[in-house]
């Protein structure tokens, strides 16, 4: 088990790890998924355990609760929902938000390799949601 600073939001039934600097923008990137009907799992530290099949499984903090810099706590919950909150999610892909252009790498979490994007904070979101719809089709390719 390992917990490590960052976002946590199920996209389209696809596990992301939102990474970053201090500031850079992951919650707001984790808000603007939540507003398009995404799902929230963790905000500020997640938790990942691997399961008896070599999955790596991000579980919330203990609190529905999402911190935006300069504004404040927000209660996920009462913003949004039951609906819109999730105990726990398969982690398929890691985002690192940088001041770079688009790049992809791979990153390993508790011995497990994950494709990792590295995107602008400034990312527009339905790119986003694009690429994981591919990600997806990929993921899926290769099992079926």
């Amino acid at each position: 088990m390992i917990g490590l600073h960052g976002s946590f939001v199920e996209v389209f039934g696809i596990g992301l790890f939102i990474k970053g600097k201090s500031g850079i923008g992951k919650t707001t990137l984790l808000l603007k998924l939540l507003n398009r009907g995404h799902f929230f799992v963790s905000d500020d530290l997640v938790i990942f355990k691997k399961d008896n099949f070599s999955r790596i499984i991000a579980f919330n903090n203990g609190r529905f609760i999402a911190h935006l810099r300069n504004f404040g706590f927000i209660d996920i919950i009462k913003t949004y929902g039951i609906k819109a909150v999730k105990d726990s999610s398969i982690l398929n892909l890691i985002v690192e938000l940088r001041q770079d252009e688009f790049l992809l790498e791979e990153e390993e979490i508790l011995n497990v390799k994950f494709k990792k994007v590295i995107l602008n904070p400034n990312v527009d979101i339905e790119s986003l949601e694009n690429y994981i719809k591919i990600f997806k089709t990929e993921i899926y390719d290769r099992v079926y």
